[in-house]
């Protein structure tokens, strides 16, 4: 009693409103807690890509590094897990291959010397 007033019900609700806070604070920390690993996920894919990216640079310099010392040749380049190998070579140009098409099962190259060449 206070002051003559029973303050038994007062008191009953404020406890279950503080263990109403009480859960809600322990489902917010673990929703943090959640947050937190997948944040760390995050990073963890974000520096996978960034490696990946990295060697997808690196494969674009070397093909294009390659394509620059087969001077008049075609070749199809097959690329699986950032390794590149020549499927083959198709030879007949005298001069560096600056153009390529493909249309109805037929490939066409122009070179620098001034050749057109349907394989």
């Amino acid at each position: 009693l206070v002051g003559g007033v029973d303050c038994a019900e007062e008191v009953g609700a404020l406890k279950a409103v503080l263990a109403e806070l009480l859960n809600e604070t322990a489902a917010l920390r673990s929703k943090t807690a959640t947050l937190e690993l997948e944040a760390v996920a995050m990073r963890n894919n974000t520096a996978t890509l960034e490696a990946q990216a990295v060697l997808l640079r690196d494969t674009v310099a070397e093909l294009q590094q390659r394509a620059n010392q087969t001077a008049g040749a075609t070749q199809q380049w097959v690329c699986h897990n950032f390794q590149q190998t020549a499927a083959y070579t198709l030879a007949g140009h005298l001069h560096d291959v600056r153009a390529l098409a493909a249309t109805e099962g037929r490939l066409y190259s122009g070179s620098a010397d001034d050749t057109i060449r349907v394989w």
